[in-house]
Parts: C-alpha cells; sequence; structure tokens
C-alpha cells in the first residue's frame, strides 16, 4: 500500500546542537536512508523551503507555542522553488502532547491571491492527487 505522503502523522521531539554536531548526524545516518527526490539535485541533500506562517490579528497561534500549550496547531504556506509552475503547499501541524500530525494540500501557484483573499480554493485550484479530504474542504481549520 503507498504512504499518503500529504498526512503524516509523528512523534516530534526537537534538540538545539550545534551546526558541526548536525552535519556529523546527517552524515552518520545519510547512507540509511532514502533520498527524496528534491534534495537528490542539490549539493550536500539539502534545498531551500520557503515558509509563511499564518495567524490572527493578536497572534494567537503564536502565543499557544511561547506558552508551550500541549494542544496547539500552526497554518502556513510552504514552498521550495520559485518558478511560477511550482505548486505552494498549504499545512496545518497540530499538536497534541509530544504528538504531531500534518497535513498539506497542494496548490497552483496562480490559486495563492484568491485563497489568501477568504475564499476556499475550487477543485482547478489543487494539485493532481487532493481532494474534497483537504482540510480546506471542511470545518476542521476556523479562523
Amino acid at each position: 500500500m503507498k504512504r499518503d505522503k500529504l498526512k503524516l502523522q509523528r512523534f516530534e521531539l526537537n534538540y538545539l546542537i550545534e551546526e558541526a554536531v548536525a552535519m556529523a548526524i546527517r552524515d552518520l545516518i545519510i547512507p540509511h536512508l532514502e533520498r527524496d527526490h528534491y534534495g537528490a539535485a542539490w549539493p550536500n541533500s539539502s534545498y531551500p523551503v520557503h515558509s509563511l506562517y499564518l495567524d490572527s490579528d493578536d497572534l494567537r497561534l503564536y502565543q499557544a507555542t511561547l506558552n508551550a500549550e500541549k494542544s496547539r496547531f500552526k497554518l502556513r504556506l510552504r514552498f521550495y522553488e520559485d518558478r511560477h509552475e511550482a505548486p505552494i503547499f498549504f499545512e496545518t501541524k497540530r499538536r497534541r502532547d509530544d504528538h504531531v500530525q500534518k497535513e498539506r494540500c497542494g496548490v497552483k501557484r496562480d490559486a495563492l491571491d484568491w485563497i489568501l483573499t477568504g475564499h476556499r480554493p475550487e477543485l482547478s485550484h489543487l494539485l493532481h492527487g487532493n481532494g474534497s479530504n483537504s482540510p480546506f474542504f471542511n470545518d476542521s481549520v476556523k479562523s
């Protein structure tokens, strides 16, 4: 069965480490990992990730992170390339204690202004493989 890469669930712990330690860990584990198709084309198996975090006027989501609330979520836009044809991903990242669940919906770049002005995306805006189970087609994410 093929894994749905647009919906991931995992346990996540974060640590602050020196850059040299991070590179040593990367070099140690890279032979045991399957390289993703984005990293394969870039030197050092790394590539740019551009993220724009969305929040309310009173920064409610940011405050939840600062206060280390056990149940919180983030909303963000993420893209990896500046090409006009490259997609943009709308993502939700929910945390309950140490359990993290990410959902993402890829949209065509032409739809960005439409969506950011408060409209739900139309099916024609979505990348192939996205569908009505996206968080943008249900009421689980509210402003």
